[in-house]
């Protein structure tokens, strides 16, 4: 059995995420097959968890980044929805009205992600949205909603992306809420995205790491700064995630590195 390792670069916006991990090849038909592995139901979880996370920040940093603008309207006691279905078409038409608004100013196409969650201790329906609106007047948004207190920001990002906020939009579905959490409860597990998003662009190379330097990577950790910048040129190194597998004795790295930021030439 014969083993590669698998590079996948993953361009999101100014971020680069790159991934490692052996690829098993076999030279010689086997006719006995290696007994599985199961994992736990909590590991699948976590790892089901931590994916969903990872696929919504990339799509924030490949079509917002710092230039987006979190969202929170809520609805006032006279237009409450009552239902989970009538809340949603009310978002849906206030997406036609800020669509129409940018169409008639000139401004590019509306992009969204957006869920809608009840809170857990008032069983009040509100929504949270990311949107590439910082282009709008101050204010405009609350106006176009006009039924109730909104809160809005803009999308924080650091040199490590903005996991917070994707971990916020990913929150599991709680039934049982306990009556100290006041983080809100999903109605769907679901966030919901416009059709416009721009998918982060995926480039795959075999070989071209070795398991040496992957070996080498993963012992020195968040200090290997100055070989992750040689392999990539042109990005600053954030962070990395190592983890060695006893099943198959190989090992993974994810990592994110940042663009150099644009210096201006000067006169000499």
């Amino acid at each position: 059995m014969r083993c590669k390792y698998r590079e996948i670069r993953t361009e999101c916006g100014e971020f680069l995420d790159v991934d490692i991990f052996p690829v098993m090849q076999s030279t010689k038909p086997s006719r006995k097959r290696g007994k599985k592995y199961k994992p736990t139901s909590e590991t699948m979880q976590r790892y089901n968890q931590r994916k969903r996370e990872t696929r919504l920040e990339r799509l924030i940093l490949t079509n917002f980044g710092e230039s987006g603008v979190f969202f929170n309207p809520s609805w006032d006691n006279e237009h409450l929805p009552d239902t989970e279905e009538e809340a949603k078409r009310f978002v849906t038409n206030f997406f036609r009205r800020v669509k129409t608004y940018r169409k008639r100013n000139g401004l590019s196409p509306l992009k969204y992600i957006y869920k809608i969650e009840r809170g857990k201790r008032s069983g009040r329906l509100h929504t949270h949205m990311i949107l590439n609106c910082s282009d709008m007047p101050v204010g405009k948004l609350d106006e176009i909603w006009g039924k109730g207190y909104c809160y809005t920001s803009k999308v924080q990002c650091n040199d490590e992306g903005c996991e917070g906020l994707s971990a916020y939009f990913c929150k599991e579905k709680s039934p049982t809420p306990k009556e100290d959490d006041d983080l809100g409860m999903d109605v769907s597990y679901a966030w919901i995205p416009s059709r416009n998003l721009e998918k982060p662009k995926e480039r795959k190379r075999d070989g071209r790491i070795t398991k040496r330097q992957a070996v080498e990577l993963c012992r020195i950790g968040d200090d290997a700064k100055r070989e992750y910048e040689k392999l990539y040129p042109g990005y600053d190194f954030s962070k990395a995630r190592c983890l060695y597998n006893e099943i198959n004795g190989g090992w993974y790295i994810s990592a994110r590195l940042r663009k150099h930021p644009e210096r201006k030439r000067g006169r000499r």
